[in-house]
């Protein structure tokens, strides 16, 4: 089971993010809801953190952590910047070739124990 959730590229602070997006619910929700859980699975021109993708209603969920200073702000820029990195290394572009309707890209600032 470990090796379906956890990557070898994840380290420090990236890797307490993983952890708790893992083990924190979203890996058992998947399970529960027919949502396949993808960690780190190459993807365009990179590997992005978490995909989601549940086939029966053609949905892709790809999220992208950051880490920031622990206000406000930096967490925002973070989250922007975790976006443009999924479009410029084009990691939904693989699931928009295969059909998929619904494609999301979601850029997450974190900054230590604040998301």
């Amino acid at each position: 089971m470990l090796k379906e959730f956890l990557s070898i590229r994840n380290t420090g602070h990236e890797l307490y993010c993983h952890g708790f997006m893992v083990w924190g619910g979203v890996a058992p929700a998947c399970t529960s809801k027919d949502v396949e859980f993808h960690e780190e699975m190459e993807s365009g021109d990179g590997f992005p953190d978490i995909v989601l993708k549940k086939d029966s209603s053609e949905t892709v969920t790809v999220l992208e952590f950051k880490k920031s200073e622990n206000d406000r702000l930096s967490r925002i820029k973070s989250a922007e910047y975790a976006t443009e990195q999924i479009l410029k290394k084009i990691y939904a572009e693989p699931y928009i070739n295969e059909q998929y309707w619904n494609v999301y890209s979601i850029g997450i600032g974190s900054g230590g124990k604040e998301y």
